[in-house]
């Protein structure tokens, strides 16, 4: 989702609330935080396909009046093809459906990397969307699900109601690893059978008794007679 992603970016943190968690004898805590923030109406297509053409159309040049019926001027966004709101009767907020899982969060805390605080495995749910605005853009609202050391949760604590600079980054993709590979692939690989081994072999006596190789074929040994107790 990569409409989703920013780099050290201005966003409101409305709400930080502590979630306790209860693994048996062992207590852990989490941190759920709320964000909001306004995108361009082109991220509702990452919820739903049809969702941007129900609550907007091109614009067709004509003046646009507020609540009030006064005039409004609001410049439609740059690169935005429908920013004119339509089905007005919609009611808002409106629950969005989406799970995002294994994020990273970066919270900019001053102006050199050791001050940020930052978060692993981060779940964003619960998305909202607040309003569509004229002009293409909706603001969001969401929960962000983390975990964080205990000595920096207190700086997270204190930026609820406040606008802070951000950074989003989707969940970065597992490289293979090369070893556990070539694990894989020689548990997986097939046994040659003896016809093979005989096709490929460059033993002159190759599926014989001589053979030097793998294909060697032991003789039968000769049935013994049978001796009785007369015969003593």
């Amino acid at each position: 989702m990569k409409a989703f992603e920013m780099d050290r970016t201005l966003i409101k943190i409305v709400a930080v609330t502590p979630v306790p968690e209860f693994k048996g004898e062992k207590r852990d805590h989490g941190v759920s935080v709320t964000f909001e923030r306004m995108f361009e109406n082109t991220i509702l297509d990452e919820f739903d396909p049809d969702l941007r053409e129900a609550l907007y159309k091109p614009e067709d040049g004509k003046p646009k009046l507020d609540d009030k019926g006064q005039e409004s001027f609001t410049m439609p966004l740059k690169g935005v093809k429908l920013t004119a709101r339509k089905c007005l009767s919609i009611q808002m907020p409106m629950k969005l459906r989406k799970d995002l899982a294994g994020w990273q969060v970066v919270y900019h805390r001053g102006a050199s990397e050791q001050s940020d605080v930052k978060a692993g495995d981060v779940k964003f749910s619960d998305f909202t969307l607040v309003d569509a605005c004229e002009g293409g853009s909706v603001m969001l609202r969401f929960k962000g699900y983390q975990k964080l050391q205990p000595e920096v949760q207190g700086y997270v604590d204190h930026m609820a109601q406040t606008e802070v600079e951000c950074t989003f980054r989707e969940p970065e993709n597992k490289q293979t690893d090369l070893v556990e590979e070539a694990d894989k692939k020689a548990k997986s690989a097939k046994k040659k059978t003896a016809a093979e081994k005989v096709g490929g072999s460059d033993d002159p006596f190759a599926n014989s008794d001589l053979a030097q190789d793998d294909t060697r074929i032991e003789p039968n040994p000769e049935p013994q007679p049978e001796t009785s107790d007369a015969a003593e």
